[in-house]
């Protein structure tokens, strides 16, 4: 059981610089929070908005700016104690270049939010997707997880398992 001592994400931007180590090197972080329904279906579309997103970000940030050395997107999505989720984009580059790639990831990002992912980010998304399915469907360790997550968020297992009509669903 939990125990909801009401704290939530702040919704104020923070910016935190440390220095250290031999290399210049910036590792920037930006979160993104929000309520989700706490559903299967909504967790998918939030992972998969966020592998679309991950796609659009090493593409435009690291391919076409050459500005990053790594760029990830991470989504979290918690039940306990309120439905909340948070993503992570997580990206390294010169410390001369952080305002620039910062601004610039903002700008994807609200660029992403005002319009859908284009029909070659669904379908990228969706074949990675079928990809890794394959793949987790013989790892014991997932399945246990997919069982943890059943439990913990009261979702149906076999609504879980429909796994290939949500991804056709993209």
């Amino acid at each position: 059981n939990w125990t909801d001592r009401g704290m939530r994400y702040s919704e104020k931007a923070g910016r935190t610089s440390v220095e250290a180590g031999m290399e210049k090197l910036s590792i920037v972080t930006q979160i993104w929070t929000g309520d989700w329904d706490g559903s299967w279906t909504e967790r998918y579309h939030i992972q998969s908005l966020a592998a679309a997103l991950d796609m659009k970000l090493l593409r435009n940030i690291r391919e076409e700016s050459s500005g990053t050395y790594s760029i990830g997107v991470y989504p979290v999505m918690e039940t306990e104690p309120v439905s909340s989720y948070r993503i992570a984009v997580q990206f390294t580059c010169d410390p001369d270049r952080v305002d620039e790639l910062t601004d610039k990831v903002k700008s994807e990002i609200d660029a992403f939010r005002r319009t859908l992912p284009d029909e070659k980010f669904a379908h990228d998304v969706t074949e990675s997707q079928q990809r890794s399915l394959s793949e987790n469907l013989k790892r014991n360790n997932w399945w246990l997880a997919q069982m943890g997550f059943a439990v913990e968020s009261d979702i149906d297992p076999e609504s879980m398992m429909n796994r290939r009509a949500l991804y056709d669903s993209l």
